[in-house]
């Protein structure tokens, strides 16, 4: 019963939107938070939270990983960001991801944005993943209130620069998901 669930609400979170696939991103309990097209050619992996003993219904997704079918190297991740519940927070949070995800960080570029009307704060910079060279890039959104969500960019300098547009429109592209009352 659990993977058949599973099974449909996968089936139900992908719609054709020009050439791309919509990704809506929920909470546990349902509640939708945001929502971002990838480009046709893309593969999402979605990486599961264990399933709850006692729960038939689908675990929700942990992170949305994306990346390139053509081998590019380079990598997305979308995920919400429990650790804290406002844009104000965002510098901490990243700092704290550093020893985790890459080496060397070199911090380029901070911007206090605003991302389709949701507080934003934007971090840019060169680093190490395992012993090659990276650039990455990290948004930190405010997807509801009290509500932090995050999508990390990683790749070598030339995938960037080859995916710019692509990248730009995965960026351009997320919007928070109202909630009927």
């Amino acid at each position: 019963m659990l993977r058949a669930t599973l099974l449909l609400v996968l089936a139900t979170i992908w719609a054709p939107h020009a050439n791309a696939h919509t990704f809506i991103y929920n909470m546990a309990d349902g509640t939708p938070v945001f929502r971002v097209n990838f480009p046709d050619g893309w593969r999402l992996d979605l990486d599961f939270e264990p399933p709850v003993a006692g729960v038939d219904a689908p675990p929700p997704p942990r992170v949305v990983e994306a990346i390139p079918k053509d081998g590019g190297k380079l990598w997305l991740g979308m995920w919400v960001v429990s650790e804290i519940d406002d844009v104000g927070a965002a510098r901490e949070y990243f700092e704290s991801l550093e020893q985790y995800v890459l080496s060397d960080v070199k911090i380029e570029n901070v911007s206090e944005d605003d991302l389709n009307g949701m507080p934003s704060r934007v971090f840019r910079g060169m680093a190490k993943k395992g012993s090659e060279p990276v650039v990455w890039a990290i948004v930190l959104f405010q997807a509801r209130p009290q509500t932090m969500a995050a999508l990390l960019y990683i790749g070598v300098p030339e995938a960037g620069r080859q995916r710019r547009e692509q990248l730009s429109g995965i960026v351009d592209s997320i919007l928070p998901v109202e909630i009927d009352q």
